[in-house]
């Protein structure tokens, strides 16, 4: 089989078994929310740091995410 006939055997598969609309919808909300809610506290406390915290917290969650799975939750 070709490289692109695995990979849609193997997509077609991955979509039967998987949520992958529930992932999509919670990026959406985040996408939406996120400017709503952090809008204001880049006026108050100020771009810089806002962007530090925010590179800042985007990793620790991303840590946090690869460490659930690495155990297996």
């Amino acid at each position: 089989m070709s490289g692109q006939g695995r990979v849609r055997a193997t997509s077609k598969q991955a979509s039967r078994d998987t949520h992958t609309g529930y992932y999509f919808a919670v990026i959406a909300l985040g996408n939406f929310f996120g400017p709503l809610l952090l809008g204001p506290l880049f006026d108050t406390v100020g771009r810089v740091p806002m962007i530090s915290a925010t590179c800042i917290g985007s990793g620790g969650l991303l840590f946090v995410t690869a460490w659930l799975f690495a155990r297996g939750r």
